[in-house]
């Protein structure tokens, strides 16, 4: 989740993860993630994409929560 102003320093780390970047000057940080694409969208909600109750229940069992 993220909202219109941290979209602006947040990139696209892989196709599940994004991260939203600090907007602190921390020394290497901008480097390290130069190569990486910004965001397309101005926000992202979890209501976007909602989970049916099958993959929930995939999910839990694979974090060990339910057996």
């Amino acid at each position: 989740l993220y909202s219109e102003f941290e979209s602006q320093t947040t990139i696209i780390y892989d196709d599940q993860y994004r991260v939203i970047l600090p907007t602190l000057d921390i020394p290497g940080l901008k480097e390290r993630y130069e190569g990486y694409q910004l965001v397309t969208e101005d926000i992202y909600s979890s209501s976007d994409v909602l989970m049916n109750k099958s993959q929930i229940r995939e999910m839990l069992v694979k974090g060990r929560f339910l057996p």
